[in-house]
């Protein structure tokens, strides 16, 4: 179960520990883990109290891929959560720094299977999506709030962490 998310054929194939007692149909298959990508944090907060601060903000935390002493060194700071994937996807937070005024920071998916560009939700892609595109007043075109810039490549640093 550590190496989730999977996909098969672009699709996000979730998976649940069963204990043979509950019903079928109340297995809840909504949610994922996901390692997100933290862009754009100032150093001083690529640790492990922001990472956490940040990720609950997207749900239950459930690793980090900092260093013994709790730092994370690099582009970015990764930040292991469960994603609800039947709602749009988090495409960043804002942060206060320490006397620093509030900042946007993006987050980036990693694995990240089939994703619609207008909704946001994981499962299909934007020529499928129900929901209507919204329009450029000035010249009628769509106008997607997502696009491929939300996956991200694999950046494992410290451990063993896929």
């Amino acid at each position: 179960m550590d190496g989730s998310p999977w996909s098969f054929d672009k699709q996000l194939l979730i998976l649940k520990e069963y204990d043979g007692d509950t019903q079928p149909s109340e297995i809840d298959l909504n949610w994922s883990p996901f390692w997100i990508q933290i862009h754009n944090l100032p150093f001083n907060q690529m640790e492990k109290g922001t990472g956490e601060a940040i990720g609950r903000r997207c749900s239950q935390v459930l690793d980090m891929d900092v260093n013994a002493d709790g730092i994370g060194w690099g582009r970015c700071l990764r930040v292991r959560v469960l994603v609800d994937v039947s709602k749009s996807l988090r495409r960043g937070t804002m942060v206060r720094g320490l006397g620093s005024s509030p900042r946007w920071v993006r987050f980036q998916y990693e694995r990240l299977s089939n994703l619609c560009y207008i909704c946001g939700r994981v499962g299909h892609h934007d020529g499928e999506c129900d929901e209507p595109a919204k329009l450029d007043e000035v010249t009628g075109k769509k106008i997607f709030e997502y696009g491929p810039w939300i996956r991200a490549q694999a950046d494992r640093r410290f451990g063993d962490k896929s």
